[in-house]
């Protein structure tokens, strides 16, 4: 619970999925030091990832109602995302390695896709969102997409946030380099991933197994949303929007790549959570009635509820 308490000493622990843990490429400095100052308040430690837990649920209801301007649509959205954070690793509460920097990452990606009317915290939480996980980053990608999928946003004002987004990945990239030659830090995830990928080749798995990451990755990232996903895709198809049928399926196919490449599905699968309102903003831009969009919000919150407990 001490600040940079996440970027110690790198070990090689001897199970090839284990290796996606400890050092990390970027320090978690905004999260380290949420946990360090609750500790020094005695609060408990899950704390700020519960926090970040709630908003992520609140960001539900908020992007379904922006995208519709329907509020049983808002709430089954809600209620979609209620599915994912019991199907979410980063808000397990393990009380004896207490690490919940994820959730509070999700906290500040949830504030960055609902705060795009207030471009300071919109760029301030994106930003944060970068200093306590570096998969915050694709995260920001899949928020840009969504904005622009967005129909209730006039283009000007899509192309300045995404250009807000485009800019703090480069502030953060720049920052990041800084610090790290200040502090004489480098990121050790490199060499564990070259490790994992070149070197032990005894501990690839096999293409059945594979197969098996993929598709668990893909449901973890999406859950009742892929309901969404699939509709938004099939629409575009017909309506021969190849483009951003193509940009989406770029999105898709980084949101459960990223999620496998260190086998570390749960966690990694859980900052792909803003593709699923681009699903409904896709189906919204392209004429789908109020109705439906509530029809399928409750259809992908049925099963996002109904899968944890199976």
């Amino acid at each position: 619970l001490r600040p940079f308490a996440d970027t110690t000493v790198l070990t090689v622990p001897e199970f090839c999925g284990e290796r996606s843990h400890g050092n990390k490429l970027t320090p978690r400095i905004f999260g380290s030091v949420l946990l360090y100052l609750v500790s020094k308040l005695s609060w408990h430690p899950y704390l700020p990832a519960a926090v970040g837990g709630v908003i992520f649920l609140l960001s539900g209801i908020l992007t379904g109602y922006q995208i519709t301007s329907d509020r049983a649509t808002g709430l089954y959205i809600g209620m979609l995302y209620a599915g994912l954070w019991a199907l979410y690793a980063c808000f397990e509460i393990d009380i004896n390695r207490p690490k919940p920097f994820d959730g509070i990452a999700i906290g500040l990606l949830s504030i960055t896709i609902v705060s795009t009317k207030y471009p300071y915290i919109f760029t301030g939480a994106a930003f944060l969102s970068c200093w306590t996980d570096e998969r915050a980053v694709l995260s920001l990608i899949y928020i840009a997409v969504y904005i622009v999928a967005m129909s209730a946003v006039d283009k000007r004002r899509k192309i300045n946030h995404v250009y807000i987004l485009a800019g703090v990945i480069v502030a953060y990239a720049i920052t990041r380099a800084i610090l790290s030659y200040a502090l004489r830090w480098n990121p050790p995830d490199t060499s564990m991933v070259e490790l994992y990928v070149v070197k032990d080749i005894s501990n690839i798995p096999s293409w059945q197994e594979s197969i098996r990451l993929l598709l668990a990755a893909a449901w973890t990232s999406f859950d009742g949303g892929s309901l969404a996903l699939s509709c938004a895709l099939w629409s575009l198809f017909r309506r021969q929007e190849y483009l951003r049928l193509g940009i989406i399926v770029v999105c898709i196919g980084l949101a459960v790549g990223s999620a496998t490449i260190v086998l570390d599905v749960q966690r990694a699968a859980a900052f792909a959570f803003p593709m699923i309102p681009v699903g409904f903003a896709v189906l919204r831009r392209n004429g789908v009635s109020i109705g439906d969009l509530r029809r399928l919000a409750a259809w992908g919150a049925f099963v996002s509820l109904l899968v944890p407990m199976i």
